[in-house]
């Protein structure tokens, strides 16, 4: 019966979790593009934020690819908004690691090739938590960058600045982000996932590390132990 009840008080809170919204894509930066290879897929892309219009905001909001796998449709479609923490989304855990990665590095991203570095960071948390070849192993790799849709004039500089704010970010997770899934309007099951960059009254929680979980386990269990043995 107490395995039922909390199960339904868990279904309970994971749905109110979610909100519908309706979002349009806004407008998107057009400086930069690459040849990003994902699961062994080749995908030319825009690198880079964009701009949002999302039900209950008055003014467009910047936000952030988190899934490469399907593209950025025009006009306007329905979404959920989620947490990233792992409960409230499937691969939970991967989102959080990109809100972290744009947490810490968002300050530092003030121009077109900041933003253009910032979203291959995000992009390398997201699917590969920045391995020792950020961008050329791994899930996700990106071999080549463009100044604009011009293939022919490459631009090194956005992978360094990437790798910069790779190892400024250092792998902090946080716990309470902003995502929001938006199924792609006439694509059935397929769907564009986004995150959104903190606003000023964002409060960021560190997720604990594999050690600190570990003492934290331990003494739980010790605590139990000793409420079994006063029971007893």
């Amino acid at each position: 019966m107490t395995r039922w009840f909390l199960a339904v008080v868990l279904g309970v809170w994971l749905a109110g979790g979610a909100h519908a919204v309706t979002i349009s894509l806004h407008s998107y930066d057009k400086n930069y593009t690459g040849d990003a290879i994902i699961d062994g897929s080749t995908h030319w892309v825009y690198i880079g934020a964009f701009k949002l219009n999302i039900s209950g905001y008055t003014m467009p909001k910047e936000a952030w690819c988190v899934d490469l796998k399907q593209p950025v449709a025009s006009g306007s479609w329905n979404a959920v908004q989620k947490s990233t923490t792992p409960t409230a989304l499937d691969d939970g855990r991967r989102a959080d690691r990109a809100m972290g990665a744009l947490w810490v590095n968002r300050p530092a991203a003030t121009d077109a090739m900041g933003r253009a570095a910032l979203q291959v960071a995000i992009w390398e948390a997201l699917y590969d938590g920045f391995g020792a070849d950020p961008f050329g192993s791994g899930r996700f790799r990106l071999s080549r960058v463009f100044n604009g849709t011009n293939r022919s004039s490459t631009n090194s500089a956005v992978l360094a600045l990437a790798q910069s704010y790779l190892q400024a970010w250092g792998g902090l997770g946080v716990v309470n982000g902003t995502l929001y899934d938006a199924p792609l309007p006439g694509s059935g099951i397929r769907s564009q996932d986004f995150i959104l960059t903190p606003d000023g009254s964002f409060q960021p929680q560190a997720i604990p590390e594999p050690a600190t979980l570990s003492l934290m386990s331990l003494g739980l269990l010790s605590i139990g132990t000793l409420l079994k043995r006063q029971k007893q």
